[in-house]
This record gives C-alpha cells, structure tokens and sequence, in this order.
C-alpha cells in the first residue's frame, strides 16, 4: 500500500493517505524514544513538522510534503522493509516456541516374569484342580 495522493504541507490530505504516512512516521519517532503521532489521519502542525524532521534526517532537505511514487514516500516505506528480517526471526522463534514440550516416551510394558516359587506354585494348582 502506498499513497494516491500528496501528505502534509499543501497537500491534498486524504484522510487514509494522512493515516498511512503518520504510520510511518511513528516507527520513526518510536525508535527515538518520541511521542508517537495519534493517527487520527489529520493533517495537523504535528504531522508536519514530523514529516519535515523525517526529511531533513533522512533526505537532506524538508519541505513538509510527502508525495506519491517520490523520494520522501519511498523513503518511509524502506524503513518497513529494513524491519522484514526481524519480524521473520520473531515469527519463527514464536512458532517454534509454541510447541508443548515432549514428555519422554512410554516405556513398554516387559512380560511380567514369575519367580521360581511362583511358577511351582502355579504348576501345583494345575496339578490339583
């Protein structure tokens, strides 16, 4: 998923465009230990100024507009992906360490073996009966 239109200074703002970059940003700005943007997808001086810090560290330049198929669009959604290994590592540990342990295999049951008093003891009661 990507934008259809543009986000933040002059934009056209949609309001699911607005939610998705706010997104976005917020892995950014929860990796640096700030406040997460609400996402309430509308464009406010919050959004903006989190848009143009984002440019400026990563970009170079901060115009505040984040436009479809462009560098700052491209440049939010590369963070997702450089997160793709991690979640994959996590998701295998989570399905592996899902699994019940295995309780030791049964034992077979031996033949239950008779002692020499009971085997006497057997044939005698053949014997009389």
């Amino acid at each position: 998923m990507s934008i259809a239109g543009s986000v933040g200074n002059g934009g056209i703002n949609d309001s699911h465009d607005v939610q998705y970059v706010q997104a976005l940003l917020n892995i950014g700005l929860e990796d640096a230990g700030q406040s997460a943007l609400d996402l309430d997808g509308k464009i406010g001086p919050l959004t903006i100024a989190a848009i143009s810090n984002f440019q400026s560290s990563q970009l170079g330049f901060a115009d505040g507009l984040v436009e479809p198929d462009r560098q700052t669009i491209t440049a939010m959604e590369a963070q997702i992906v450089a997160f793709f290994p991690e979640i994959k590592a996590a998701a295998a540990m989570a399905s592996v360490l899902s699994f019940e342990p295995v309780e030791s295999e049964p034992q077979p049951e031996e033949d239950p073996v008779m002692s020499d008093a009971e085997v006497q003891s057997f044939i005698q009661s053949i014997s009389e009966g």
